[in-house]
């Protein structure tokens, strides 16, 4: 890299490839292509702009795609997912704030929010679960064992107490 400009849009286009690659996860692939087809067609003899993919992909998956785009493609940096238990027995409490290694600049991203596709499976079914994190806080309650970031396909870091990671990341109750 020659420059910070360089850099800058060099992380810039990793974190497009990212979010797209997450996106494709989430809805599947098989429907993200479908989307990306409606997309294409609608727009072969004209200009786009970036809300008509959400509003393909939206449209064939029948989720919340512009909502969740939109959080990280009009915001820098990326969230820190923190997952601690909960009072409740069966549950986890997710939280999610900015991540960043240098801890001045914490109080000038502080107040970011994404909305977070929160992907896991449970030890007893192979099949992933998502759900959506629109607020700084939600809870994962289910009775069995756990992993978050299935696929390790989301754009985001997780921390775990040290507890869980001692446990291999793997929540029991």
């Amino acid at each position: 890299m020659k420059s910070k400009r360089n850099l800058s849009s060099y992380f810039d286009a990793k974190k497009g490839q990212s979010i797209i690659r997450m996106m494709s996860k989430i809805i599947g692939e098989k429907t993200f292509f479908k989307g990306l087809r409606l997309y294409l067609k609608r727009h072969q003899f004209g200009n786009a702009e970036v809300n008509d993919l959400w509003i393909a992909l939206e449209q064939v998956s029948k989720k919340p795609i512009g909502e969740i785009m939109n959080s990280w493609v009009h915001q820098k940096n990326y969230p820190l997912v923190v997952v601690t238990k909960s009072q409740s027995q069966f549950c986890l409490k997710v939280s999610q704030k900015a991540f960043v290694i240098n801890v001045q600049l914490f109080e000038k991203n502080q107040k970011l929010k994404w909305h977070l596709p929160i992907v896991y499976k449970t030890a007893s079914d192979n099949q992933m679960i998502w759900m959506l994190l629109s607020n700084m806080i939600g809870y994962i309650c289910e009775r069995d064992e756990i992993i978050l970031n299935y696929g390790a396909f989301c754009f985001y870091r997780t921390k775990y107490t040290l507890k869980m990671y001692k446990k291999k990341l793997y929540m029991s109750w």
